[in-house]
């Protein structure tokens, strides 16, 4: 009985939830207006007429109308910050730099990425590091976001799947460029000739960073770091499991199999030649 208690009362809890948070995410997100939206207003208000702006590749540019690029005289440069493994794709970066007067980031994706895979993307990671502090010769100028909230409590939900918020309340960032910046300045800063280095690491075994590492899961990582026992469960200590035995190789036949080893030792000495 006392079970059937406990089954009985989890669904409507389950419910409850569920309908909570939609009720938390509709009223902090779809009743809002879009913060690209809300983006586009802010530059048709504030951006002087025939401003040039940014728009990453892979990522959707601010919704401007026909009648706002009419009547601002609004243009755009294509920056590709996933395509900068080569010294001549970074100065390309800092030539489309140069040309524009506004850098306009309308999501996460880029910076969501690169710091996952350093060695792939260290050139995109340099300037990002330095649009945010300024030492490019830009300036942010203005943030429009949405997250779900309550009562007037946000609830931060960055860390949630990239297309769960990317595209209905996406984070949109915007720097408008300073007396500060030169084209010689943003090469300095980006450096384009250490783009050689970088490595195409495969965004699936990202963790390695380029490293030469085994690929392994966490689960992996974490059974063989796990110390394995002998049939009376202590541990091994042969030196194939990392143990120390005097005098003995980590690989000799001696150690793997003599007393004190496990069985992975134990077989593995049975395996070797007399």
């Amino acid at each position: 009985m006392r079970e059937r208690g406990w089954i009985r009362w989890t669904a409507p809890a389950l419910l409850a939830g569920c309908a909570f948070w939609a009720f938390v995410f509709t009223n902090g997100v779809h009743l809002r207006e879009n913060p690209r939206v809300v983006a586009a207003d802010w530059m048709v208000a504030h951006a002087p007429h025939g401003s040039v702006l940014s728009v990453d590749e892979w990522d959707d540019g601010l919704p401007f109308t026909q009648h706002d690029i009419e009547a601002k005289g609004f243009t755009s440069v294509t920056f590709t910050p996933f395509d900068t493994e080569d010294p001549d794709d970074v100065r390309r970066l800092a030539d489309d730099l140069d040309r524009v007067e506004y850098v306009v980031q309308t999501s996460d994706r880029v910076t969501g990425v690169i710091g996952r895979a350093p060695a792939r993307y260290a050139p995109v990671l340099r300037y990002q590091r330095a649009l945010e502090d300024g030492s490019l010769g830009f300036e942010q100028v203005a943030t429009f976001a949405t997250q779900p909230s309550l009562l007037g409590i946000d609830m931060d939900d960055s860390g949630s799947e990239e297309a769960f918020r990317a595209y209905d309340h996406p984070t949109v960032r915007i720097w408008r460029k300073t007396q500060e910046f030169s084209l010689e300045r943003a090469l300095e800063v980006l450096q384009p000739d250490r783009a050689a280095a970088s490595i195409h690491v495969p965004l699936d075994k990202a963790s390695a960073n380029g490293l030469m590492l085994p690929g392994r899961t966490p689960m992996e990582r974490r059974r063989r770091a796990r110390p394995s026992t002998t049939s009376s469960g202590t541990a091994c200590r042969s030196p194939r499991c990392g143990g120390s035995r005097g005098g003995s190789s980590p690989r000799s036949p001696r150690s793997a199999g003599a007393p004190g080893s496990c069985g992975r030792c134990l077989t593995a000495g049975s395996a070797w030649p007399r």
